[in-house]
This record gives structure tokens, C-alpha cells and sequence, in this order.
């Protein structure tokens, strides 16, 4: 789905390989980075990732992948709007919110 029609049936009709550089244009990798900073690079994303609150990180999750099956964009908002609203109350967004207002570093 994120490459476009055209590139997607070249890319399958002729079976060219394409380049990092190409791959993160057609939009199907998000950074590309020199073969001896992968280790370090993925290090700083993984590190990045779990500071990060358990619990939200499982709902943007399961809310992205279930938002998917909507075909109307609108239907997609509402339903994520109504997700966010019940999940406010969670500890770990009040938690989020507090640290935001306050500008201190939410805990985990």
C-alpha cells in the first residue's frame, strides 16, 4: 500500500532491485542508515521505544492496526477519538499529561 500503483506493478513485472535511497522515497523503510551504524541506530529506536509507557504503546498499536480496516477516513477519527477518550483515564496518561503541563519526564 505505500508504494504507488505504477511503481508497485514495475517493481513486480521487472523484478529491479532498488536502492535504500529508493526505498525510503517509494515510502517502504523510514530511515536509512550506513551498514556500520544499523547496530547503534537500531540501539538509540529500541531504547527510544521502551522508555516509552507500556500501556500506550500496546493501545497505538492495536489502535492503528484496528483503524486500518475502516475505509472511510472519518469512520477511521471517530473511532480512534473514542478509543483515546475512554483510555484518558488510564495512570499512565494522566501520568503523560502531568509531566507535559508540569514539563518533567512522565514515568514509565
Amino acid at each position: 500500500r505505500n508504494v504507488g500503483r505504477k511503481r508497485a506493478m514495475h517493481m513486480l513485472l521487472t523484478g529491479d532491485l532498488i536502492s535504500a535511497d529508493e526505498a525510503l522515497e517509494y515510502g517502504l523503510v523510514n530511515k536509512v542508515v550506513l551498514p556500520e551504524r544499523l547496530g547503534e541506530e537500531t540501539m538509540e529506536l529500541a531504547t527510544k521505544i521502551a522508555r516509552k509507557s507500556d500501556f500506550g504503546i500496546r493501545l497505538g498499536k492495536k489502535m492503528f492496526y484496528e483503524q486500518l480496516k475502516f475505509n472511510d477516513l472519518g469512520d477511521a477519527y471517530e473511532f480512534a477519538l473514542e478509543r483515546m477518550v475512554c483510555n484518558i483515564g488510564h495512570a499512565d496518561a494522566r501520568d503523560g499529561i502531568d509531566a507535559f503541563v508540569n514539563k518533567k519526564t512522565a514515568r514509565k
